[in-house]
């Protein structure tokens, strides 16, 4: 009797167990709602927008905070300044749209007109002339891999000819 018992007790845990593991898959589905004010409301706590083209999923808001934010942190970085709101909206689409990476994106802006000219101004303010072609390169090139406008200003200052300029 006291062997039956023990051998039902673990049968009954081995099938709810059992039972419990068939379920498992089901729990890990997605499972999404769309409401009647075009937002999409899924399982694992991701809100979709969608308009009223085909139903096009876009970004989650957040991640479109978060590029918006990273854009602007480029902005600040590679030309000293805040982002304009047309520079903002097209370089944050590269990235959403387009799928560019934000490297991508400081590349472009460090490559534009404006990077260039901000290099010749520090070559003016520092040097007191314009910089050369290859110079615009190099700090160009500083630029993409990830120094500021600042740390460009800070090592033309501590370069050879800054120092034997003004002494």
């Amino acid at each position: 009797m006291k062997i039956t018992l023990r051998t039902s007790v673990l049968l009954s845990v081995l099938t709810v167990s059992g039972l419990m593991s068939l379920a498992a898959p089901a729990q890990a589905q997605r499972v999404c709602v769309v409401t009647r004010y075009n937002q999409v409301s899924c399982t694992n706590r991701d809100d979709y927008r969608y308009n009223r083209r085909p139903l096009r999923v876009r970004q989650p808001i957040r991640v479109r905070v978060g590029v918006r934010q990273e854009v602007r942190d480029v902005y600040e970085d590679v030309l000293g300044r805040d982002a304009d709101r047309r520079g903002l909206r097209d370089w944050s689409r590269t990235v959403i749209r387009q799928g560019n990476s934000l490297d991508d994106v400081r590349e472009g802006i460090a490559n534009s007109d404006e990077a260039k000219n901000r290099i010749n101004d520090i070559y003016r303010d520092v040097l007191g002339r314009d910089a050369e072609p290859e110079g615009l390169e190099t700090w160009t090139g500083a630029l993409e891999d990830g120094e500021s406008l600042d740390d460009v200003r800070r090592e033309i200052q501590e370069s050879d000819e800054a120092r034997s300029r003004n002494p």
